[in-house]
This record gives structure tokens, C-alpha cells and sequence, in this order.
């Protein structure tokens, strides 16, 4: 299983969605929206007006339902974006619309990006008006997508309010059952559905603090959507940017079967930039112009190029898995040849051994069974010999004695005769104490 360590991205996004910015307008003569891109105030348009004076001569109204009110000119600044304004003293819908506003843009932003793009050249175009009926229930999607020949069908869902993860998932069932693809596109501004981190600690690899400008919270239906193989998407109408959650990721190193550590890439070595994992508590949001967007039928995603970035990331982090695997496999090859090469020779010398020792036993054993030949053969002939010797003892016997003369004894040299001594006879005086009477 491949493991990473979190880092700060190294380059900074550009997705800013700013809620009081109205930069859509409706024609009042067509009532069709139209689009303010950014730093254009002064631009002049194709008509041979400035915005700022095309909107004072009151030919945009505010897109706010129930307001239809002139805007009074356009402008912004260097740091601010621009966008319309209402007539002094007139209503403002930057803290009570915002919710509102972002949600009818945001559908005219999917209506116009669908329009205009060559993909979808033929399609019909449906916002609001177009159900998906199942036998359980039905759906309408905010923008409904149908190609020429009926058989392909891509529902885009834009979600401001709360959403858990259960109701996401029974309406994705919902589109899988029908056979339709759905794309969710969530607002960028305060909600319950995208909250700015305030202090994520650095142990839960989550998010580190790096040059990125916008982060947020990840919420239970991010979650969810991550677990289904779905990557959260947030949408900026004011900027027609698409936002991809996305974490930057060092890998360290690759586990091997006895649990030990291999560092593979140094801290200096490049990050890739990969889904966040579900269990993360924040993640970092990546811009990417709608325009550079398409939708992958296949995968049944919106395709940013963050997630393209993403996709080669795990792929060159998979094929530097698969190259360490091989080289590791190559390395228990070698080191099992090197072992049964090793264990080889030592069976050799032990049978060289076993051959030297039952060449040596069989030698003693011949030269016992020799020693012990020649016993038996000195044992037999001295029982032959024994065995003979009677028959000669009886042939002895019946020969004729010979004469022999008796021995003649010794003449004893004559001795001088020597007188006798007499003898004394002992009394009862010679045996007793002298202070007894004794001599």
C-alpha cells in the first residue's frame, strides 16, 4: 500500500469567489444574463460602449428575483473586482442574496460553458424545466444535458444548502440507476458546505499551511463523495473558475513485508498532487478555468486539469511503486539464489562428508573383517592341531619303551661325629619369679 506525508502546495490559486460581487446582469430587453469578465468596467464593448456607460444608460437590471431593478453603472478597482452597482441609497443584495445570486449564476455559468463548448455541439440545453423520473421518485437536475440521439445524459447539480452524505449518496444512486451522469458543483462562500479551516493541527495530515490562497473544510458529503471515487467541486461564477479539492503529497516511503521503512524520495524530491483521503479534515482548493473543462463520459466526472494533474501524479507515483516493488522483488530473486546457491554447496560438502566417512568405515570394516579372517583362520588351524595331537599320543603308545638306566643317587660326604649335649629338666623354680623363689 502506497503511504505519503502531506505538504504545502509550492504555487498559488486564483479562486476567490467574493459574495457582495454582482458581475451578472439580465439584458432588459432580452432578459438573457450577461457577464462581466474581470478588470472590464472601462473595456469598450461591441456596441462601441463601456460597460460602466452601457449599464448607466440602464440596460442591465439585477438578476436578483423580485428586484429587476436598473443597475446604476459598473466599476471596481485594482484589488476589487468589478462588478454592478445599484443606484445610491437603492438595495443591496451582497448580505441577504448571496445564497440566491450564486445559485441562478452558477446555473447560467454551467448554461453558458455547455453552450459554447464543442463537446456538447448538438446537445439540448435544459435548466429547471426537465425531470428524471425514476419508479421510486424524481429529480430535477438545475442543468440537464441530453446529446442528439437521446442516449446520453449529464445532470449538473449546484448545492449551496446543507447536504449529508446519505442524501448525496441516495441521489447519485438515483442519476446511476436512470443511466445518468451527475456532476455536483457546491458554492464557494460561507455555508455549510464550505467553511475556511481555522486551526488544523499538523499530526492529522490534512493541510499544511503553504501559498495557497483558499482552503476549506472538508464536510461529511466530501466525505462520502471521496469513498465513491468522487473528488469535490466547487464552482465560482464571477470568475467562471472550477475549483478541484485536492492535497499535495511527499511520498516517504513504501512498505515492505517485514514492516520496514525504505525512503525512497528525499523531502527535496517533487509532491504530487493527489485526492485528498476521506478521513482528511481539510484539503486545498485548486482553480482551473471552466473553459479548460470537459466531462469525461467514461468516469462520469467534470475533467479540471487539476484532476488530469492528479491522474499523472498517481500514475508516475504508481510506476516508481511498481519499479521499487520490482527492484525489491529482484533483490529477494538474487537473495534467494544467493541462499539456495549457499545451501547447495553446504549439501555438497555435506555429502562429500558423508562419502569420506563411509569410505573410512568401509576400510575399518575390511580391515577388521581381515584381522578377523586371519583369527579364524589361526583358530581353525589350531584346533586341527589340537585335534591331531590324540592320534599321535596313540602312536606313541604302541611304540616299544626303550631301556633306561635308573638314576644313581648322590654319595652324602661323611660328617665328624659330635658327643651329645645332655639335657637339664626344667623345675617349677626356672619358671617362677626370682622374689618368688625363683633362680
Amino acid at each position: 500500500m502506497m503511504r505519503h506525508q502531506n505538504v504545502a502546495p509550492g504555487e498559488g490559486g486564483g479562486f476567490r469567489y467574493e459574495t457582495g460581487a454582482q458581475v451578472w446582469a439580465r439584458e432588459k430587453s432580452t432578459r438573457a444574463w450577461v457577464y462581466l469578465p474581470p478588470g472590464t468596467a472601462d473595456t469598450v464593448r461591441p456596441d462601441g460602449l463601456t460597460w460602466k456607460a452601457y449599464a448607466k444608460a440602464g440596460n442591465l437590471l439585477c438578476g436578483y428575483p423580485g428586484c429587476a431593478v436598473p443597475f446604476a453603472s459598473a466599476h471596481g478597482g485594482v484589488q476589487k473586482r468589478h462588478h454592478f452597482v445599484h443606484p445610491k441609497g437603492g438595495v443591496s443584495h451582497a448580505e441577504t442574496g448571496g445564497e440566491l445570486i450564486w445559485h441562478l449564476t452558477a446555473k447560467e455559468t454551467v448554461r453558458a460553458w455547455a453552450a459554447g463548448a464543442e463537446q456538447f455541439q448538438g446537445w439540448a440545453i435544459h435548466v429547471d424545466d426537465v425531470p428524471i423520473v425514476m419508479p421510486e421518485g424524481w429529480r430535477r437536475p438545475d442543468v440537464l444535458l441530453i446529446s442528439p440521439d437521446e442516449q446520453r445524459r449529464i445532470a449538473f447539480e449546484v448545492q449551496y444548502s446543507e447536504l449529508t452524505g446519505s442524501q448525496w449518496l441516495a441521489r447519485h444512486r438515483h442519476y446511476e440507476r436512470a443511466g445518468v451522469v451527475d456532476i455536483w458543483l457546491f458554492a464557494p462562500i460561507p455555508g455549510p458546505l464550505w467553511r475556511r479551516p481555522r486551526n488544523v493541527p499538523r499530526h492529522n495530515d490534512a493541510l499544511f499551511r503553504g501559498t495557497w490562497e483558499i482552503s476549506t473544510q472538508l464536510s461529511p458529503v466530501h466525505a462520502t463523495m471521496l469513498e465513491e471515487g468522487r473528488v469535490p467541486l466547487w464552482l465560482d461564477p464571477s470568475a467562471l473558475a472550477v475549483g478541484t479539492a485536492t492535497a499535495q503529497y511527499r511520498r516517504t516511503w513504501f512498505p515492505t513485508r517485514d514492516t520496514e521503512q525504505l525512503w525512497a524520495r528525499r523531502k527535496s524530491g517533487t509532491p504530487s498532487v493527489l485526492v485528498p483521503e476521506p478521513d482528511f479534515a481539510a484539503c486545498w482548493v485548486s482553480s482551473d478555468a471552466l473553459a479548460t473543462c470537459t466531462v469525461d463520459m467514461r468516469t462520469g466526472e467534470l475533467e479540471t486539469p487539476t484532476r488530469r494533474l492528479q491522474r499523472s501524479s498517481l500514475e508516475r507515483d504508481q510506476r516508481a511503486e511498481e519499479r521499487w516493488r520490482s527492484r525489491q522483488e529482484e533483490e529477494r530473486r538474487s537473495a534467494a539464489a544467493a541462499r539456495a546457491a549457499a545451501e547447495k554447496a553446504r549439501l555438497a560438502e555435506a555429502a562429500e562428508r558423508r562419502s569420506a566417512e563411509l569410505e573410512r568405515r568401509q576400510a575399518q570394516q575390511e580391515l577388521h573383517a581381515g584381522e578377523r579372517q586371519a583369527a579364524l583362520s589361526a583358530l581353525h588351524t589350531a584346533q586341527q592341531a589340537a585335534a591331531s595331537r590324540p592320534e599321535r599320543e596313540d602312536e606313541v603308545e604302541h611304540e616299544e619303551p626303550q631301556q633306561i638306566a635308573p638314576p644313581v643317587p648322590p654319595v652324602p660326604a661323611e660328617r665328624p661325629e659330635v658327643p651329645p649335649v645332655p639335657r637339664r629338666r626344667r623345675s617349677v623354680r626356672d619358671v617362677l619369679p626370682r622374689w618368688l623363689g625363683g633362680r
